[in-house]
């Protein structure tokens, strides 16, 4: 999939329907309990944070879609992940991007 496809879908996501995160502790929680499906990873994330996350989701075979200059994830930490299912226990913040 294309990366702005997947960074608008990711959006979507989080506006209608809660299956994804933002921000580098959700995504991390939902990388080690096996709930993401997908890690999008702005190329702005500091390096530390983004070595992390990708080592991390390639240990549980998560596939990892890196784009740029998108602004509504860098506002959120630079990282946001699809998600295989909603988590009803994650903080409502972590799941919501303003427009």
């Amino acid at each position: 999939m294309e990366s702005r496809n997947v960074v608008e879908l990711l959006h979507e996501h989080i506006r209608r329907d809660g299956l994804a995160v933002v921000g580098i502790h959700a995504c991390r929680e939902v990388i080690h309990n096996g709930a993401a499906s997908q890690l999008v990873i702005a190329e702005e994330l500091p390096l530390p944070d983004r070595e992390e996350l990708v080592r991390i989701a390639t240990m549980h075979d998560i596939p990892i879609e890196v784009c740029k200059n998108d602004e509504l994830l860098g506002h959120h930490g630079g990282v946001g992940c699809l998600l295989r299912y909603r988590l009803e226990h994650l903080d409502r913040s972590s799941r919501i991007m303003s427009a």
